[in-house]
Formats: C-alpha cells, sequence, structure tokens
C-alpha cells in the first residue's frame, strides 16, 4: 500500500522520514533560557515542515479520491443520460416486444400473433376513441397503412379504453368504422397489453422490427415526418434492395 503512495507522490512520501533531522536556521538569543527557546523554535520549526510536507500528502490523497469519485459520478451521471428515453420519442434497442394475448376480440382481422406476423415490421398504436389525441393521429396512420402495407408494414391499434364506457366492442366497431380504420385493432380492455408494454399515455406508437425487437417509440402527437423515416429504414432492413415510394 505505501509503495503505491511512494509511487504515487514521487520523493515527497519517502522523505517524510528526513524531515526532523533536516537543519534549521534561526536567530539566537543570550541566557539560560535560550537552549529551551532553541530546542522549542527547531521542534517548532520541524513540526511546521513536517506538517506541511505530510498536509501536502493529504491534499493530494483527498484530490485524487475526489478526482476519481468524480469521475465514476460523471460516467454515471452520463450513462443515465444515455439509457434514460426522452419524453416523447426514442429510438430503443435489445427489448422484446410482448406478443398479443390469447383470447382477444379482435376487428378488422382474425386474432394475430407474432409467428403469425413473421417477417413483418409492425407499428403498433395504443389508442382511446375518445382521446382527441389520439384522433389527430389518425389520418397519419391511415396514409402509412396504404402507402407501406403491401410492402411489409402491419399497423395494429390497440384500444385501450380509459373508461370502462368504451370498452364496448360494439362502440369501438363503431367508432373504427366512422373513422375509417381497415388495419387490425385488437381491443384491451383489461390493459393486459398497456400493462406488458409499459404503456403510460395516450396515444403511443411502437414500431417493432421483424424479430420483435422494438426499435421505435413515440408518445403523443407530433414528429410525423421522424416516425415515418423510422417505418422506411425498418422495411429497408427487414427487405433490403426495397423500392420505397416517395
Amino acid at each position: 500500500m505505501f509503495d503505491g503512495v511512494r509511487d504515487m507522490f514521487g520523493s515527497d512520501f519517502s522523505e517524510g522520514s528526513n524531515l526532523l533531522r533536516q537543519p534549521v536556521e534561526h536567530g539566537r538569543n543570550h541566557g539560560g533560557s535560550q537552549q529551551a527557546s532553541d530546542e522549542q523554535l527547531l521542534n517548532g520549526h520541524t513540526r511546521s515542515l513536517a506538517d506541511e510536507r505530510y498536509g501536502s500528502i493529504a491534499i493530494r490523497l483527498t484530490l485524487c479520491f475526489m478526482l476519481k469519485t468524480g469521475l465514476r459520478a460523471l460516467r454515471t451521471a452520463v450513462l443515465l443520460v444515455l439509457l434514460t428515453p426522452p419524453s416523447q420519442a426514442t429510438i430503443l434497442a435489445h427489448q422484446t416486444a410482448p406478443d398479443f394475448p390469447s383470447p382477444s376480440t379482435w376487428l378488422n382481422s382474425p386474432p394475430l400473433t407474432f409467428q403469425a406476423l413473421g417477417g413483418k415490421v409492425l407499428l403498433v398504436d395504443f389508442w382511446d376513441s375518445t382521446c382527441s389525441n389520439c384522433l389527430h393521429t389518425l389520418d397519419h396512420l391511415k396514409t402509412w397503412d396504404q402507402k407501406y402495407r403491401s410492402l411489409g408494414l402491419v399497423i395494429i391499434g390497440v384500444h385501450t379504453p380509459e373508461f370502462k364506457a368504451e370498452s364496448d366492442p360494439k362502440k369501438v366497431q363503431q367508432a373504427a368504422q366512422r373513422l375509417g380504420l381497415t388495419y387490425p385493432i385488437v381491443l384491451d380492455n383489461d390493459h393486459r397489453i398497456w400493462q406488458s408494454y409499459s404503456v403510460g399515455a395516450w396515444p403511443t406508437l411502437f414500431l417493432v422490427g421483424p424479430d420483435r425487437r422494438v426499435l421505435y417509440r413515440h408518445i403523443g402527437e407530433g414528429r410525423y415526418p421522424e416516425i415515418e423515416q423510422q417505418i422506411r429504414n425498418a422495411l429497408k432492413a427487414a427487405h433490403p434492395g426495397l423500392t420505397l415510394p416517395d
């Protein structure tokens, strides 16, 4: 341990044992008490040098500890920033999308599973038929459905009602018809799918690759060009050489 400290601080540490042997020059007075005062002065001055030298070592040790601790804290802070997703949109990696529970009630489609959707890119939309924010996103979803369905994109609406009155399958079907939604919709009246995806707000979109890896998440309205670009990137990755429309 001491060898490591000595290597860290060079000669300052090894010279500490010789401090008391260093000569000290000072003025001399006359009288019988001069020797005692000389010794007191010598000892005091020697202690002052020792305190200064060892104090310097202590300060350096403290600074070294603070530096290492500070670097660890900085590294932790950076990792937290990098790993914590933004509140609106984020690119995710190495997260497997949960499958859809069975049995479930589906509209516009028979029950779907990831196994049945092998090779497809999924855009999973958590919505509620009476949520104004959700309704504002539907025109974009319908456009993407028409534009990319034949190229390997499957949009799945997960209808998770905020209130019990919105859980009636007939009302949801009527709303889907009125809104012109033709893509598959699964009813999530018990919030099982919502909870399995750790959703916390309406609307929330998840882009899922053919290997069930969650590629992207968006919460709320807006960023439609960014979302579409993520869809295009996923389709190109799933089908190299695929020609996409402008």
